[in-house]
């Protein structure tokens, strides 16, 4: 994915599941201010041999999977804004992430 996406592999994912679900109409997010924001998280990652931008692309397609695939959001009752902000918090739970130099 992140060659395919040209190193933009987790501003495309969330950019593909706010579509997906809606939520720039249900939640009148504005998609070039998002676009931008979404630029700025992926900008956030250091080259960390782990703790780097697709490291944050797969906590964030995983939590997809277990929010729609395994149902979690239903089973939750979670609402619109709930579930974007789970993608938006698996997307920068390493933002700017300090390398670690032993």
């Amino acid at each position: 994915m992140e060659e395919i996406s040209n190193g933009q592999a987790l501003s495309y994912v969330l950019i593909h599941i706010f579509q997906i679900n809606s939520f720039y109409e249900k939640l009148r997010i504005d998609f070039s201010t998002f676009s931008s924001f979404v630029s700025r998280i992926q900008s956030g990652y250091k080259d960390n041999p782990y703790h780097n931008k697709m490291h944050a692309f797969d906590v964030t397609q995983t939590v997809s999977f277990f929010l729609k695939k395994c149902k979690f959001q239903e089973l939750a009752s979670l609402t619109d804004l709930e579930t974007a902000a789970m993608y938006i918090s698996a997307s920068i739970h390493d933002y700017e992430h300090p390398l670690l130099i032993s």
